[in-house]
């Protein structure tokens, strides 16, 4: 008789298992072993992503670095001259093309 394999069970499903932070829930479809570290802690960017931020936790808002936003515009031609910033550039595109 050959011996058994080893069972390894996957569904579809979000695993949904608390992170260690026990803020926020694993995302990841059904798996086996740990988890892993919170996605949301250790190093993040600030909003316009120039300057990376060790060891935050994810508790912690990422604070913004002072510099210039520079994401593109909707007119997809000129770049945000606003500080960086969170949530969507407000500032319009001004100049004429």
């Amino acid at each position: 008789p050959l011996p058994c394999s080893p069972r390894h069970f996957q569904c579809t499903r979000v695993c949904g298992r608390p992170y260690s932070c026990g803020r926020h829930t694993c995302q990841r479809v059904c798996h086996s072993g740990p988890c892993g570290a919170c996605p949301s802690e250790g190093a993040r960017t600030c909003p316009c992503g120039k300057v990376v931020h060790m060891d935050l936790s994810c508790a912690d808002r990422v604070p913004t670095c002072g510099g210039t936003c520079g994401k593109l515009l909707p007119c997809g031609s000129h770049r945000c001259a606003e500080r960086c910033h969170y949530g969507e550039c407000t500032a319009s595109c001004k100049a004429t093309v």
